[in-house]
């Protein structure tokens, strides 16, 4: 089977100009086509370069390559997992640390809950005590009956004056 020169340098892995240079030197047998460009056996390949990469050892290289990156891969996770973890109990610490405060903050700032349901019934039995108060004297005032109103005021006495200005001059 006959390959091109960039077939076959890509087959044996070195450039294609290094096969053109063993075919000019007379290291590797190649022939040219009607197009004139080079052609070469695959046989002659494997003559000159023992260790031709054929599928297999691509394959075996390409392997070896994802096996690094995977390994890469996977201590990268690692370390993002620790990371998360890490950020994770300090949320944690932060959330609890938000509960306490706002305990703390209730403890403070309200009074105890029994006395607050004794409180509010004294509450309310006060406020009913004054509506029916409040109640009583709106109907004690709708019954009374109109009085006469009052005489207007009378001005002073004479007998008043003469005491108040004595007193002013004296």
């Amino acid at each position: 089977m006959t390959l091109t020169l960039a077939a076959a340098a890509q087959r044996v892995g070195i450039h294609r100009s290094n096969l053109l240079r063993a075919v000019k030197a007379g290291r590797l047998s190649g022939t040219r086509d009607e197009t004139g460009a080079w052609l070469v056996d695959e046989s002659e390949l494997v003559r000159v370069y023992p260790e031709v990469r054929t599928a297999s050892h691509h394959s075996a290289q390409a392997d070896a390559l994802l096996k690094l990156q995977l390994e890469h891969a996977q201590e990268r996770i690692a370390d993002l997992t620790r990371q998360l973890e890490k950020a994770e109990r300090r949320i944690e610490a932060a959330e609890r640390d938000v509960l306490d405060w706002k305990e703390q903050a209730k403890r403070g700032a309200l009074p105890a809950p029994v006395q607050s349901a004794e409180r509010l019934a004294d509450v309310t039995r006060s406020v009913e005590k004054a509506r029916n108060q409040f109640e009583e004297a709106l109907r004690e005032l709708r019954d009374r009956k109109p009085q006469a109103p009052e005489p207007p005021l009378q001005p002073p006495s004479d007998r008043l004056a003469r005491a108040w200005r004595w007193l002013k001059n004296n």
